[in-house]
């Protein structure tokens, strides 16, 4: 079993402590069921395609989607009616937010409740960047949508404090009225689950990280990159000193990859395009960059 299947097997695990439950063979019809859907830490356009479409179905068909990334992605434009713009690392403090809005007039254990009423949303939503007026907005959209899902990216599975997160989306699918799909890439849909027999306890969110100077984010190939690209804005290139069609090498990475600017992307985070077999771990990374030859 590869890092990556082993990561969303643990995820699933701690998730399904708190009573969450997935069933991804009925997954992507639900999704393109849905009137509300809440894309939440993953690149759903490279990261899994099936649940793509289903997302892409289901806004064709109305549905109001909200995407919750550090990044924009020009393959959700024109799908997703919410854009929430995170920071990268703070996403135990963004699902526990996300926690207290969906599961705000929902009957809580004491247990859970005093765990949304310790939250510091000050604190949690300045060092996010996601502001109360977005987790409103979301609050709004869910109040008038019957058939809700959020779908749960790879981003999560790997962060540092992946358990907590699981456990907090495992509490969402089992106290509010969403339905929850963990979207793993193709390979993990096959992996055996483990047998889950105690129940999980939330514990207190952890201080967020900062990222701060070269970051990445790794990612699969899609229909507009592949595997031996490093996408960057004109903003990154400026950052990193680069010109769009140099060489470079990534320090812990083999291989050379050629800089493109993508006219698309924006902010300071830069795409690396890896292998559909390579193991991401955490996909925002700090790194070191050197131009070929230099």
């Amino acid at each position: 079993m590869n890092q990556e299947a082993l990561a969303y097997q643990s995820f699933m695990a701690s998730y399904s402590s708190m009573g969450g439950k997935s069933d991804f063979s009925a997954s992507c019809d639900a999704i393109a069921q849905s009137d509300m859907i809440i894309v939440l830490g993953g690149r759903v356009s490279c990261d899994n395609e099936a649940v793509y479409d289903a997302v892409v179905n289901a806004s064709n068909n109305g549905a109001k989607v909200i995407y919750m990334h550090p990044i924009e992605d020009v393959l959700m434009d024109g799908i997703i009616t919410q854009m929430v713009k995170y920071e990268a690392g703070s996403e135990e403090g963004v699902v526990a937010m996300l926690a207290k809005t969906l599961l705000d007039g929902c009957e809580t254990s004491d247990a859970i409740q005093q765990f949304l009423d310790d939250l510091d949303e000050g604190y949690l939503c300045a060092e996010s960047n996601v502001g109360d007026e977005e987790f409103g907005l979301i609050f709004e959209t869910a109040a008038v949508s019957p058939k809700k899902t959020l779908v749960v990216g790879l981003d999560l599975f790997n962060h540092k404090n992946s358990s907590n997160i699981a456990k907090l989306c495992g509490v969402i699918d089992s106290v509010s009225t969403f339905s929850v799909v963990i979207a793993p890439n193709s390979e993990a849909n096959s992996v055996e689950m483990l047998d889950v027999r105690e129940k999980g306890v939330l514990d207190p969110v952890s201080p967020l990280p900062e990222y701060n100077g070269t970051i990445v984010y790794q990612c699969y190939p899609n229909k507009q990159s592949n595997n031996d690209t490093l996408l960057g804005s004109a903003q990154f290139a400026v950052a990193a000193r680069l010109n769009s069609g140099e060489r470079v090498t990534i320090d812990g990475y083999d291989g050379t990859k050629t800089f493109v600017v993508d006219e698309t992307l924006k902010g300071t985070i830069a795409l690396n395009v890896l292998h559909e077999e390579s193991n991401c771990g955490y996909r925002f990374e700090k790194i070191k960059l050197m131009r070929v030859g230099s």
